[in-house]
C-alpha cells in the first residue's frame, strides 16, 4: 500500500505579499534551481514573473542562495555553480563506483528486520540497496520516486511517500513540507547518503535543502546509518547533517584504507562491505 503525503497551498483571494509570505522561501530555492538546471541561466525578472513576487524578493533569495554556495549572481540574474551541479547531480552519478556502491546496499539491506519502519533518504547507493530488501512486512518512509519505482509492486509493504517539492537535478523531494512531514514519524533505523565523513566536520551534504530532511530523519530513528563509498571520506562538503558519534554506523566498501577504519571506528562504527 502507498500513501501519500501531499502538499497544498492555497491562494484565495490572497493580495500578491501575503503569497510571497505563502511560499516558503525554500521551496521557491528549489524551483530556482530546476529552472537553472534546465536553462543553465536565468533573469531576475523571469523569476519574478514566473513567480508572482516582486523582483526585490527574487533578489533576496539570490543573494541567500549565493551565499549558501548554491548559485553564482550574475548581472541581473544568476547561473548554477559547476560543482554543486556535479554534487547534486542524480544521473551522473548513478553508474559511478556501481559495484562498490552496490556492495553499501546489499549490506545496508541486510540490517533491516521484518517489521521495522525504516527511512530511505534519496541517493544513488540507498536505490540500490532497495533493490536488495528481503526483510517482509516493512513500512518504508522515502522522498525518493527513484526509491518508489523500485518497490512498489511489493505488497509486503506499506509505503510513505514523503511530500514536498521535487528536486529535479538531485531526483529528490525537499523542502519545509518534507521536513514538517518527517518530524511526525518514528522510524527504527534511517538510511542515508552524504558527500563528505569527516573526523572533526562529522557528516555533510553539498545542499542545505537536502541536509534539513536527513536532520529530521535522524531525530526521529532510533538508528542511523550513513552508506558512504571509501573516497567520501576526510572530506567535507558545506552543510553539516551529524556528528559521527550521533550516528549509529557508517557504511562503506572493501577499498576504504584500513587506517581510514581505525581512525573513525573511534567515533562511530565503521561497516565494511565486500564486494
Amino acid at each position: 500500500m502507498i500513501r501519500w503525503i501531499l502538499e497544498s497551498c492555497k491562494y484565495q483571494g490572497r493580495d500578491e505579499e501575503l503569497a510571497e509570505e505563502t511560499m516558503f522561501e525554500e521551496e521557491r530555492k528549489i524551483q530556482i534551481l530546476n529552472i537553472l538546471d534546465r536553462e543553465r541561466s536565468v533573469t531576475i525578472g523571469r523569476l519574478s514573473e514566473y513567480f508572482h513576487v516582486s523582483a526585490s524578493t527574487i533578489r533576496r533569495d539570490l543573494t541567500s542562495m549565493e551565499k549558501a554556495g548554491l548559485i553564482k549572481r550574475t548581472h541581473g540574474g544568476a547561473i548554477l555553480v559547476e560543482r554543486l551541479n556535479d554534487d547534486l547531480n542524480f544521473a551522473q552519478k548513478r553508474t559511478k563506483d556501481y559495484d562498490l556502491k552496490n556492495a553499501i546496499g546489499k549490506r545496508a539491506a541486510e540490517l533491516v528486520k521484518d517489521g521495522e519502519v525504516i527511512a530511505i533518504n534519496s541517493s544513488t547507493i540507498t536505490m540500490l540497496m532497495a533493490e536488495h530488501l528481503t526483510a517482509r512486512h516493512l513500512t518504508i518512509v522515502t522522498n525518493s520516486l527513484n526509491i518508489l519505482n523500485i518497490i512498489k509492486e511489493c505488497n509486503d509493504y506499506q509505503i510513505v511517500v514523503l511530500g514536498g517539492i521535487y528536486m529535479a537535478n538531485a531526483q529528490t523531494i525537499e523542502g519545509p513540507t518534507t521536513t514538517e512531514q518527517i518530524k511526525l514519524l518514528h522510524f527504527d533505523k534511517a538510511f542515508l547518503g552524504a558527500n563528505g565523513v569527516d573526523l572533526e566536520f562529522g557528516l555533510s551534504s553539498a545542499s542545505e535543502l537536502e541536509a534539513k530532511s536527513k536532520i529530521a530523519m535522524i531525530q526521529q530513528s532510533k538508528e542511523t546509518y550513513f552508506l558512504c563509498e571509501h573516497k567520501k571520506f576526510d572530506r567535507s562538503s558545506i552543510f553539516k547533517v551529524a556528528d559521527l558519534r550521533d550516528t549509529t554506523a557508517v557504511i562503506t566498501d572493501g577499498q576504504v584504507d584500513p587506517e581510514i577504519v581505525e581512525r573513525y571506528s573511534k567515533e562511530t562504527d565503521i561497516i565494511v562491505a565486500e564486494v
